[in-house]
């Protein structure tokens, strides 16, 4: 062990960076700190390269537990907050949040880390400088981060706790769950809200792709939020995409945000947002018997002639053709209300 010891010794990160690659360096290096418990702190930040260092605190936590959990707990160097906080090298950006994701393929407390550790507030800064430079290498590995931190559920959101006003974290959010969406890795992209078919359930577990899902806190905070009615629904579209098939996410948005979508519809101007409400209702409708006898009895689609008159400007929109599928999401709507055989019958009186 000569050699690692005299690196130790002379604070050369370069080369202590690439002896972590080896588990038995990684326990050596483990053990002398232990021993030396003033070595960290006698890092003088200014005079070394800090990226070899974030590159080196990376490799010394990667697939190893103890080292993990040793610095989650202890590790509290403010010179090294300071130097990473002011650094706009977007290298040691994109390093630390390669720390960040091998942190959490540890067995650790994510929730400790993401809410209350030392790093929770680099964490949130660097995932917003990362968002707004916009640069693909450090968006890759915020990509990576985000499938482990939205990977749990946890007391708080996470969400509200990185959003800040931070219009491109929303975009980005939206994005990674249309991805899940398309790649098929999760049943709901709401934890906890699981389709009760196992065939469902089997179709949608394509978990060696990138995905995420948001917690209940996640969505009550979008819910909550003051957005553009255009954004929220285009997320409320996105997390309602099994309709009937997850009949729990369907009552979280009834009776209030489906009756402002049917609403909304009925009286916009702007064609995208008009798909958007479109391609809610059709998942909110889809198996949905709550909305059903909402529908007969008490809502604006009550029986009579009422019924169809109000159902105009949905079938107005079943010959609407243009790039935002207001067609197909509103023909969608009326084969959906078309699986309740009193609705049926009233639907075919439409002339």
């Amino acid at each position: 062990m000569e050699e690692i010891d005299k690196h130790i010794y002379d604070y050369n990160f370069h080369q202590l960076r690439l002896l972590m690659q080896y588990p038995s360096k990684q326990n050596h290096m483990y053990q002398f700190i232990q021993s030396n418990p003033n070595w960290l702190l006698n890092i003088q930040f200014d005079q070394i390269n800090f990226l070899y260092f974030q590159q080196w605190l990376t490799n010394f936590i990667t697939a190893n537990q103890v080292n993990a959990q040793f610095i989650l707990l202890h590790f509290q160097i403010q010179p090294y907050r300071l130097t990473l906080s002011n650094s706009q090298d977007l290298k040691i950006h994109k390093a630390y949040l390669i720390f960040v994701h091998n942190m959490l393929k540890n067995q650790i407390n994510k929730e400790y880390f993401l809410f209350q550790s030392f790093f929770r507030d680099l964490t949130i800064e660097i995932i917003r400088k990362s968002l707004t430079n916009q640069t693909q290498d450090c968006l890759e590995w915020v990509t990576y981060s985000f499938t482990n931190i939205f990977h749990d559920s946890y007391e708080q959101s996470y969400l509200q706790l990185l959003y800040d006003n931070n219009i491109e974290l929303l975009d980005f959010i939206f994005q990674l769950l249309q991805k899940t969406i398309d790649d098929k890795v999760y049943p709901s992209l709401i934890h906890n809200c699981i389709p009760k078919s196992y065939d469902i359930k089997e179709l949608y577990s394509n978990q060696n792709k990138i995905g995420i899902q948001l917690s209940i806190k996640d969505l009550q905070f979008l819910m909550n939020l003051e957005l553009p009615p255009l954004q929220k629904f285009k997320f409320y579209s996105l997390i309602t995409f099994m309709g009937g098939y997850n009949s729990e996410i369907q009552a979280l948005f009834y009776p209030k945000e489906y009756k402002e979508a049917i609403h909304q519809m009925s009286i916009q101007q702007d064609d995208e947002l008009i798909s958007v409400f479109l391609r809610f209702i059709a998942n909110m409708v889809h198996i949905n018997k709550t909305v059903w006898e909402d529908l007969k009895n008490n809502g604006i689609f009550y029986y009579s002639y009422s019924l169809v008159n109000d159902l105009k400007p949905i079938i107005h929109f079943t010959n609407v053709h243009n790039m935002h599928q207001q067609r197909e999401w509103a023909t969608i709507i009326i084969r959906n209300l078309c699986d309740c055989d009193e609705l049926r019958e009233h639907l075919q009186n439409f002339q």
